[in-house]
């Protein structure tokens, strides 16, 4: 990130440190993890044998959800850590800045003091 110098001018360099998340609807999108947990058993299902083919049908769907939400997970990782490293990367431009001002303004005396 480039060094700005003189007083803040708005919109000048913000468009740089705007952070990029993913729209609401995207994660709108995964599914809820309790969305079947709330809905009762088929009744239409009777026996043993017939929960079989329901439980299996679960489970898959079960697996699908899991996959979903570890991809969501990861998504929003993956954006926590980039923040992250703008983050310290504007901290460390803000330093650099704060460094080099004070040697300037210590320059500055030195000259005026002569």
């Amino acid at each position: 990130m480039p060094c700005r110098s003189g007083p803040h001018v708005p919109g000048r360099d913000d468009q740089a440190l705007r952070v990029r998340l993913p729209a609401a609807s995207s994660l709108d999108s995964l599914p809820s993890a309790t969305s079947r947990a709330d809905q009762p058993p088929d009744p239409g299902r009777e026996g043993e044998g017939a929960d079989q083919p329901n439980a299996t049908g679960q489970l898959a769907e079960l697996r699908r959800e899991h996959a979903n939400l570890r991809a969501g997970e990861e998504r929003v990782t993956a954006v926590g850590r980039r923040l992250v490293a703008e983050i310290n990367a504007f901290r460390a431009g803000k330093e650099a800045t704060k460094a080099a001002y004070a040697a300037a303004e210590d320059a500055a005396k030195t000259v005026s003091h002569r």
